[in-house]
């Protein structure tokens, strides 16, 4: 597991890396490094999140980051479920700490199926210009369901992450990290 590049320089363990420009990216059963476009598969990041009690998800490059402040969010991942408190949704920093915490509101009065979504999709701030790290098969047909193999022969796995929803599928590098 890739903890180059960890954010305070030990104990962490990298388990998703999106870069910037490209929209596809590949699923990895070890091995993720920062700028990789790749995810680990869920069934290793399962494996890691039983023994973490951690979630970090910061932009590399900058100081812009969030970093969860109880078991809420690994709970979450554990169960391969995003990252949102669905009961909480404006208030993100019951759960959240960090210099862009402010970025993880999403607008409950929207209809959003957030049910049918899981890893690799980690965050989805609902009609909003907050946080979004979507995964999906084709050019946006339809999201990825949690324990879902890969989008199929032929099928582009695309994904969305970005902390701002400037266009459709706008990518930042962003790092999601475990410990």
């Amino acid at each position: 597991m890739s903890r180059r590049g960890s954010p305070d320089g030990y104990g962490w363990t990298l388990i998703q890396s999106w870069g910037t420009g490209t929209r596809s990216f590949v699923e990895l059963g070890s091995g993720v490094t920062p700028g990789s476009n790749a995810v680990l598969a869920f069934a290793q990041v399962r494996a890691i999140a039983t023994n973490s009690t951690a979630v970090r998800i910061a932009e590399r490059g900058t100081t812009e980051f969030v970093q969860s402040r109880d078991d809420f969010a690994i709970t979450k991942l554990r169960e391969g479920k995003l990252l949102n408190d669905l009961a909480r949704p404006s208030n993100p920093e019951i759960h959240w700490t960090g210099n862009a915490v402010a970025r993880l509101g999403f607008d409950a009065l929207q209809v959003c199926n957030f049910a049918d979504l899981g890893y690799p999709s980690l965050y989805w701030a609902c009609n909003t210009e907050d946080l979004h790290i979507l995964s999906q098969c084709g050019q946006g047909v339809a999201f990825q369901p949690i324990d879902s193999p890969p989008c199929g022969p032929g099928v582009a796995t695309v994904g969305v992450a970005r902390w701002a929803n400037y266009d459709s599928f706008g990518r930042e590098g962003l790092d999601v990290w475990v410990r």
